[in-house]
């Protein structure tokens, strides 16, 4: 389980899985922890609501600037989906933050 459930398909679809094999470089892990930490700081701080699966590129964004991986030269672009969060949903990411 993950606090991103919309991200727990039994299995990728095939055209997902043939667009993924021709156009993706890399793929990045980020624990529930750091999702429901990107989850809080974009509704602290950005105003915005967003459910975890749609936070997990952000996620991954934040721990990226954090460890220095980007240059201040480089534009780096997360795609921000699914506003409708239930309100327990936002107060076990506060919880789970930390």
């Amino acid at each position: 389980t993950s606090i991103a459930d919309g991200l727990l398909p039994l299995r990728a679809g095939d055209l997902t899985f043939a667009h993924a094999q021709a156009f993706v470089d890399e793929f990045v892990t980020v624990a529930d922890r750091e999702i429901a930490q990107a989850v809080v700081w974009l509704h602290r701080r950005a105003k915005l609501v967003v459910e975890p699966s749609g936070a997990t590129a952000f996620a991954a964004v934040l721990n990226r600037a954090a460890e220095g991986q980007f240059s201040s030269s480089e534009r780096v672009v997360a795609i921000l989906t699914g506003g409708n969060m239930a309100p327990e949903t936002l107060m076990k990411c506060v919880a789970l933050a930390g």
